[in-house]
């Protein structure tokens, strides 16, 4: 089976609370990045983006059974995140494949210093198009936003 056919709903608080271990593990791992939140908070911030958001996961077997998971709110990804050991393993692509269904656009943000995300999205058809000062989000680092008129929509 693979990754792509691997993509479901976050429906489970088991999966919500490996998503939450997924960024709460990312922030950790990112030097950059401000001091973690607490592992409550990480899970009360999926909590929301569940409440308001398209929210899938990539399953794997890996520990707590997800590989990733992506937020769609309308054609905003407001995030994206894959487990350390699934990197480089076509996850996020999938993960991102599965917020372009049914869009015509897709708005995203990163940070300026995550060189690796932002070769990662301009592989899948992103165009970087501003950058801020970080005034615009919770950790206050300098940000770009990104876009993608690609879709599955022909």
């Amino acid at each position: 089976m693979s990754v792509a056919q691997r993509i479901a709903p976050a429906t489970t608080p088991a999966a919500l609370v490996a998503c939450a271990a997924i960024l709460g593990n990312r922030v950790a791992e990112t030097r950059r990045m401000p001091k973690p939140n607490s592992r409550a908070a990480d899970r009360g911030f999926v909590g929301r983006l569940r409440a308001t958001a398209d929210f899938f996961v990539a399953q794997a077997q890996a520990p707590g059974g997800i590989a990733g998971s992506v937020a769609v709110e309308g054609q905003a990804v407001p995030a994206l995140y894959v487990a350390g050991p699934a990197q480089w393993q076509g996850v996020g692509a999938a993960l991102l494949g599965r917020a372009r269904q049914g869009r015509a656009r897709l708005g995203l943000r990163t940070f300026q210093a995550d060189l690796g995300a932002r070769r990662f999205y301009r592989r899948h058809g992103f165009r970087e198009l501003r950058m801020s000062g970080g005034q615009d989000n919770k950790e206050r680092l300098p940000d770009v936003c990104l876009a993608s008129p690609r879709s599955d929509m022909t």
